[in-house]
């Protein structure tokens, strides 16, 4: 079977400036699923978030790996995977919030929800990532499927860490992802290739919450403007996404060499 092609979303797939994918992308995506590859996301995004993104609609996708690897969706639409904080810990989350002078937010499958007020970090990262929030004055027990903590850029995100339940993963802007620490994109991966029958697949990212798929991928593709830790592990650097990066690196090294390289089984 082909190599299955993961996508991450915000500043691969989605041009974050522009808010739009790139019209190349969307044609070079669409001759891989022409040529008989899958093209799948795996996106920080959980599932009923991501339908609301642009690049939902931009591509009849074959599978989604949602929520950092959370959430597994077949095309049908079927959870293959599909997990939740506890009540308890968004508490202990949210007591290291106040403890620390932050803002968080909770991710559910209604919306997202500030749990604090809006400050200037939060502000920047749901600029960035073209969210808009509701506000919940107080946590009422709903089903929580991720967290985002708003700090400065650069801020280390330790004290969150310290819970042996979650890890935080940095973006390059002002904010983390606070998943559970059992889930991460690649072995949502790995549950939605064991469903398919396939082995191999090939990744595209940009950001910290890419790297365990970039880093365990068949062949992978960073994005121009991610970050040096993200490029030293991988096999290709792409120009940008504002720079037609990703159908660059689509006809480069995969069309071009017809499957060599990249794991054809």
């Amino acid at each position: 079977m082909k190599p299955v092609f993961f996508f991450d979303v915000d500043g691969t797939l989605v041009d974050t400036k522009k808010n739009e994918v790139p019209k190349s992308s969307i044609e070079a995506i669409s001759t891989l699923q022409e040529k008989g590859y899958l093209c799948c996301v795996a996106t920080g995004r959980i599932f009923s978030n991501f339908k609301e993104n642009i690049a939902y609609k931009a591509i009849d996708w074959d599978g989604y790996i949602c929520g950092n690897g959370l959430q597994v969706v077949d095309k049908e639409g079927k959870y293959l995977a599909n997990d939740a904080f506890s009540t308890e810990l968004v508490t202990k989350v949210h007591e290291i919030v106040l403890k620390e002078g932050h803002s968080s937010c909770i991710i559910c499958d209604d919306g997202i929800y500030m749990l604090d007020e809006m400050d200037n970090n939060a502000q920047d990262a749901l600029s960035f990532l073209h969210e808009k929030v509701s506000y919940c004055a107080q946590y009422d027990n709903r089903i929580v499927r991720a967290m985002m903590i708003f700090a400065p850029a650069g801020y280390s995100y330790a004290p969150y860490n310290d819970i042996k339940e979650v890890k935080a993963i940095p973006s390059y802007v002002s904010y983390c992802d606070l998943i559970l620490s059992s889930i991460s994109k690649s072995k949502g991966i790995q549950v939605f290739l064991e469903h398919m029958g396939a082995k191999n697949y090939i990744a595209f990212g940009d950001s910290m919450n890419d790297y365990d798929m970039l880093e365990k991928a068949t062949y992978s593709i960073a994005m121009g403007q991610a970050p040096e830790e993200i490029k030293s592990i991988v096999d290709y650097v792409s120009d940008p996404v504002d720079q037609d990066g990703l159908a660059q690196a689509i006809y480069t090294c995969v069309l071009e060499r017809g499957g060599k390289n990249e794991g054809e089984e």
